[in-house]
């Protein structure tokens, strides 16, 4: 069952849901989901905290997520700088945690440009800096990841760092016909005859699933840099996740790195253990705005975790994202019916 805390955050107006989760029974492949009868999940809220202020104390570390709580891809929210900074002069710890599909560097600069400073975060991980990191190592770094070691891509590409991406990994970008597998990183281009074809993604991913069909009919195994199904930019338009879940649907091979899968959790518990010597994840809390990838991901890893309501469920919720309006009390009862943890 759910139970928890909502509450605001420091980031005025906005709203959270805080829940520890305790029974998850969801298959992330099949389904995303879940309609449940009321009585599996208690019609009552948890009470409400007034914000980070109220929790700071009970956690060492948070594990932050980027896009939908801190910023817009652009420019940060709205005192989510202020906030950051008081949680770092309590003394506690933030990893920032983000599916997103580019690498770690540029992850760091782009924070740093919006005006978040350095030492408010003590490292950044990105689900596509650890491929990066997995699949451009001579030697095995993650074992689930080693079939992905070879040299042609078919490659869904975010339209934005896709070239220097493949450099670094030392892969080749081919067409369905000649790759060795999949690399869904984005909804923008795909690879054809070793250059990338941009596509319009606005309304289906009708380009993308008739490539898939081929590949699938060769066999071809896909692996998403970045889980998520949309993007909170206000029109929810599609991402990787929704790639693997059509290709899972049609009976595709898919690996997932990133939010809600262990491998990108692993690293942020051994880098919190490694450089402040915290161990017990009941002192970890995480932060984000999706259900299925951020709080399901927190919840498998027994870590409380913090839903901004305003993120990506802010379309269910009826509000507007980033609007740091808090929804109706009823349309938060009907968005958590629709999961089982």
């Amino acid at each position: 069952c759910l139970f928890g805390e909502y509450r605001k955050t420091n980031r005025v107006g906005s709203s959270v849901w805080k829940a520890r989760c305790r029974t998850p029974r969801y298959s992330y492949l099949n389904s995303f989901r879940r309609k449940f009868t009321s009585s599996l999940i208690s019609e009552a809220l948890p009470p409400k905290i007034s914000g980070m202020k109220d929790i700071v104390h009970k956690y060492d570390a948070f594990l932050v997520d980027q896009f939908g709580v801190l910023h817009d891809g652009k420019n940060a929210y709205k005192d989510t700088i202020a906030c950051m900074e008081k949680i770092r002069d309590e003394g506690k710890v933030v990893l920032l945690l983000s599916n997103s599909s580019k690498g770690k560097s540029g992850s760091v600069k782009r924070m740093i440009r919006m005006g978040f400073p350095g030492d408010t975060f003590a490292d950044l991980i990105t689900s596509g800096d650890i491929v990066l990191q997995c699949l451009s190592s001579p030697t095995s770094v993650e074992a689930d990841l080693d079939k992905f070691k070879k040299s042609k891509v078919l490659l869904f590409g975010n339209g934005d760092d896709d070239i220097e991406y493949m450099e670094e990994m030392g892969m080749k970008i081919s067409d369905v016909n000649e790759a060795d597998f999949i690399l869904a990183r984005g909804t923008f281009t795909i690879s054809d005859l070793g250059s990338l074809r941009e596509v319009n993604n606005s309304e289906n991913l009708s380009e993308y699933e008739k490539v898939m069909d081929i590949a699938m009919k060769k066999g071809l195994k896909m692996l998403v840099s970045n889980p998520d199904l949309v993007r909170p930019d206000g029109k929810d338009s599609p991402m990787p996740g929704k790639l693997g879940a059509y290709y899972s649907s049609i009976g595709g091979d898919v690996t997932y790195v990133g939010k809600p899968h262990d491998i990108i959790y692993k690293r942020a518990l051994q880098i919190l253990k490694d450089l402040n010597g915290i161990t017990d994840v009941t002192k970890v809390c995480a932060v984000g705005d999706v259900m299925y990838t951020d709080v399901l991901g927190a919840d498998e890893q027994g870590i409380d975790s913090v839903l901004i309501l305003d993120g990506v469920h802010a379309s269910e919720l009826g509000v507007i994202q980033s609007s740091g309006v808090m929804p109706d009390e009823l349309r938060i009862q009907k968005l958590l019916k629709g999961y089982s943890y």
